[in-house]
């Protein structure tokens, strides 16, 4: 009887290890993707020169993948456009300096009921 009783624990201890340790690995390719996409973010504005369409599509990008983003757009003169909609932004990109680009993501682990909203930030020059 008590071999039938280790045998059921040892099965059960695997299972919840397996069920565990996916629910991780989900929640790291999460935080992956995120960084990812905030990465070619600012490869796009550093390339692009804070062209509008650039930032517009960017917006476009992240709202298709439910993230949530916000630029910064610093202009040489010191004047500054925080932007968290595609409707937001400046009409023309002339002088711009540099932008603080912060992307927002939701971390999930299903298995332990864990959902958290994180940020990631950075800045293109």
């Amino acid at each position: 009887m008590s071999q039938i009783m280790k045998t059921f624990m040892g099965i059960f201890l695997l299972l919840f290890l397996m069920a565990s340790s996916a629910g991780m690995l989900g929640a790291f390719l999460q935080v992956l993707n995120a960084q990812d996409m905030h990465a070619m973010i600012v490869d796009e504005l550093e390339n692009g020169n804070y062209c509008v369409p650039v930032l517009k599509e960017s917006f476009e990008k992240t709202q298709k993948y439910g993230y949530d983003l916000e630029i910064i757009l610093y202009r040489e003169n010191h004047e500054t456009y925080v932007c968290t909609q595609k409707e937001e932004l400046p009409q023309n990109s002339k002088d711009m300096e540099m932008a603080k680009v912060t992307l927002g993501f939701a971390f999930e682990i299903p298995f332990f009921g864990i959902v958290q909203n994180y940020n990631v930030s950075g800045y293109a020059r």
